[in-house]
């Protein structure tokens, strides 16, 4: 510009630049930015700019700290918008990390620190304030597995328009053309596969979950998720030594290294046995220096009224002490044992219903029988599941790995008392009680010095036909 001065001119000054807004600001809507560094010390003099039409409509920066540090931009309704990493003198690019929220509560786009690269153009997208974005569903989930049912579900408001798709574990994936099965609440109970096949015991199926978004588009599909619907529970007294018919224990292997086979490498019985390979059961051998989590289990039903079970095996298995070893569970079949991670009472349900049975089998490569008494009492007429578990560390061990052979669950026709108590002591006698499981309605009781030798199986008690005594 100049001045006017009279007849005079002054001379030109300038120019001094400037921009007109992308568009009106009630066309505008507000995207938040937030920025974070892993190492926490900013981000070093790097920055990045949020830009629509060539226009910058602002800049992210973080001076210091860990963040994350949220900004807010407001962006204009149908523009194409633009995040650019700026080509700084700035080190350590690989600490920035960047996330962008639009004004639905959507994170749209995450770059996470290690991904990336400075002087490049980071995320590209066309601005829209009135519709959400089509994005993909998260947190894919199942539960209430039963032979020939599930239940599932995933991240969101329980109604909506989603489309689900139900397969068979190892079927080709849906494309962006297939058509899944249409629901408008979740979660959502299936007992089928898309194609209408009914769920088989036993079986492991996997799904798929896209919304349905405006204007007939879908969003990508999410998944796949896997399940297994439960077995058909075993009816004790049960017995199983793999030598014939169907083997009737789920085996979970996943991508381990060393499995659970059913084969013939080793037995105690006339031919087969459950044990670790490395080679799909051609030989009862490990990979020492592949960690490995394998389970192989078995659902039983106890009888209503049952007090007490008889749980035993054959067993072998050297491996590394404390390292190498076989355990083996009694669990809720809500608990789903998984490939790569080793059950716990707490992952399994907590003391109540999970119980670790035996300690470690390990370090004996000869065949030994374990015999197990469980009280079964509060868990009549339900269903348990017996985990066989195997586990191995990547350092050191001795071959042969687990097997297992000859198992029988049988009910304890005879079952202990419980509950024994001592009341009315004087010097001279004490009145015994305690709590009859069974039917039996006489008992034998033996009395010693605190200190003296347990009884075993053949020591005679002193009998009686009351209680208390």
């Amino acid at each position: 510009m100049r001045a006017l001065c009279g007849d005079n001119t002054s001379g030109w000054v300038g120019p001094f630049n400037f921009t007109t807004t992308v568009c009106p600001v009630e066309q505008t809507c507000n995207y938040t930015f937030s920025v974070w560094d892993q190492f926490g010390d900013g981000w070093n003099g790097h920055t990045m700019t949020a830009s629509q039409n060539g226009v910058t409509m602002g800049t992210l920066a973080l001076t210091s700290g860990f963040g994350p540090n949220i900004i807010t931009i407001p962006l204009c309704d149908g523009q194409p918008f633009q995040l650019f990493w700026n080509n700084m003198s700035g080190g350590w690019p690989e600490e920035v990390g960047v996330s962008i929220t639009n004004n639905f509560g959507q994170v749209i786009y995450t770059k996470n620190p290690g991904t990336g690269s400075p002087n490049s153009v980071l995320y590209t997208t066309t601005i829209d304030c009135d519709t959400p974005a089509c994005l993909p569903v998260s947190g894919l989930s199942v539960s209430n597995q039963t032979q020939n049912s599930a239940v599932l579900n995933w991240i969101g408001p329980n109604t909506g328009n989603w489309q689900y798709y139900v397969v068979p574990t190892g079927a080709a994936a849906p494309t962006a053309t297939t058509a899944g099965t249409a629901t408008t609440t979740k979660p959502v109970t299936v007992n089928n596969t898309t194609a209408g096949t009914a769920f088989a015991a036993s079986t492991t199926y996997q799904y798929y979950v896209r919304i349905s978004c405006a204007g007939g588009s879908y969003s990508s599909w999410a998944g796949p998720f896997s399940f297994t619907t439960t077995q058909v529970p075993a009816i004790i007294n049960y017995s199983q030594n793999f030598d014939t018919g169907a083997n009737d224990w789920a085996l979970v292997n996943g991508t381990q290294t060393n499995k659970w086979v059913v084969g013939t490498a080793v037995s105690n019985s006339a031919t087969k046995s459950l044990y670790v390979s490395n080679n799909d059961g051609a030989a009862h051998a490990y990979t020492i220096t592949a960690t490995s989590v394998v389970h192989a289990y078995r659902d039983i039903l106890i009888p209503a009224g049952t007090a007490e079970i008889n749980i035993s095996f054959d067993w072998r298995n050297n491996g590394q002490s404390a390292q190498d070893y076989l355990r083996v569970w009694s669990v809720p079949v809500s608990y789903v044992p998984a490939a790569g991670t080793q059950t716990t009472v707490a992952l399994a349900g907590g003391a109540t219903v999970a119980a670790q049975i035996g300690g470690n089998f390990q370090l004996s490569d000869t065949w030994t029988n374990y015999n197990y008494t469980a009280n079964v009492s509060n868990y009549g007429a339900t269903v348990r599941r017996i985990v066989f578990e195997w586990r191995n560390n990547n350092a050191t061990g001795t071959q042969a790995p687990a097997a297992i052979d000859n198992i029988n669950i049988n009910i304890v026709t005879c079952p202990q008392p419980l509950a024994l108590t001592a009341g009315g002591i004087t010097s001279t006698s004490a009145l015994l009680g305690w709590t009859n499981q069974g039917s039996a309605d006489e008992w034998e009781v033996y009395v010693v010095p605190t200190g003296s030798a347990a009884p075993t199986p053949a020591t005679v008690g002193a009998s009686t036909d009351d209680n208390p005594y």
